[in-house]
């Protein structure tokens, strides 16, 4: 009898492509070992809990925390109508004449977070989330980089550093 090697080898490799696999298969533990902690997390079973709405209590004689603010009304409204101005030393004029230049202060923008990726530029002020383009207030988000967002408005612009 005379023996092919090429025929052998044709007939044997898919045998042997499906035995090994199998055989690694049953001998081989893949199931690596647990914890404790992971093993009681396993046998955890979920339990449905009952959630009721939190009852809404109403709130009595506030007082407004502003001094000069207007007393509450009959009516119950307890938030003034009108919140005292800057203080009267701030705005009187200084003596001689000259009067004091107040400037009155602006909102505080802060930058919390900035994300730039593939041509996306994503900043959160104040806990707003803005891109380029998109407005905050009376400014508007001119240019985002990596610790810094540009703010253009009609007095100029600023820039909010990443705190």
């Amino acid at each position: 009898m005379k023996v092919y090697p090429r025929l052998f080898s044709m007939l044997l490799l898919p045998f042997a492509g499906v035995l090994i696999p199998l055989g690694l298969w049953f001998f081989v533990d893949l199931n690596p070992s647990l914890t404790a902690q992971e093993k009681e997390l396993m046998a955890f079973i979920p339990v449905k809990v009952a959630l009721s709405r939190p009852v809404v209590q109403p709130v009595f004689k506030v007082n407004c925390p502003i001094p000069g603010s207007p007393p509450p009304s009959a009516a119950g409204n307890i938030l003034p109508t009108a919140y005292p101005p800057l203080p009267l030393a701030a705005m009187a004029p200084v003596a001689g004449g000259n009067a004091r230049k107040t400037i009155m202060p602006g909102p505080v923008y802060r930058l919390s977070l900035v994300l730039m990726d593939e041509g996306r530029k994503i900043a959160i002020i104040n806990g707003q989330v803005l891109r380029e383009g998109e407005a905050l207030g009376s400014y508007l988000v001119s240019h985002i980089e990596k610790n810094r967002v540009n703010l253009k408005g009609l007095k100029g612009g600023l820039w909010v550093k990443l705190e």
